[in-house]
């Protein structure tokens, strides 16, 4: 997908920040957790990926006597995004009474400290699957069913003529995150 004179920047961050980014034309391919809603703009989910509740080894007794909330929390966000909904999913209540010890928003942040010993926390099934095997992370928490997360790409409806690289740009990512799935 080389061609002269095009520019790709990939920028992370919260959601809703993103959505305003591309509904202000400042972004034109979003990969998000919410979908982007609202007019002039095409969204369609490309993956699910499930959630698990990880740490280093190190934390699991501690969380089997004293239950998981006694271990110290690495979150995504300050408003808790990703183990508010792992928490409402699983456990049937919103997550209260849970140390933070750090908030980073980016997840392979997370797994790093996670990795680390930091604490625990809540990351999709592709980062961390490996490292379970390895046992270098452990699930402090097995649900019958994990919670899914569905991730969206959107882009603004053009006006004219689609743009040839935006449209290739999201095929492209539509296709990793199908083959992804399989």
């Amino acid at each position: 997908m080389s061609r002269p004179g095009v520019r790709i920047a990939a920028r992370f961050g919260l959601a809703d920040e993103l959505i305003d980014g591309l509904r202000a034309g400042a972004t034109d391919v979003l990969v998000s957790a919410l979908p982007a809603r609202g007019p002039g703009l095409s969204v369609e989910p490309i993956y699910d990926e499930e959630f698990a509740l990880v740490a280093h080894p190190r934390w699991q007794e501690q969380a089997a006597e004293e239950g998981v909330d006694s271990v110290p929390l690495l979150s995504y966000g300050p408003e808790l995004p990703i183990i508010r909904r792992y928490w409402r999913s699983v456990f049937g209540r919103r997550p209260s009474g849970l140390s933070v010890r750090l908030i980073a928003p980016d997840l392979r942040t997370l797994l790093r400290l996670a990795l680390d010993g930091a604490g625990m926390t809540v990351l999709p099934d592709y980062l961390v699957n490996d490292h379970l095997r390895a046992a270098s992370l452990t699930l402090l928490h097995a649900p019958e069913v994990a919670p899914l997360n569905t991730l969206f790409i959107a882009t603004r409806r053009p006006r004219g003529l689609p743009d040839p690289v935006i449209a290739t740009v999201r095929e492209a990512i539509t296709a990793i995150a199908r083959d992804a799935a399989s």
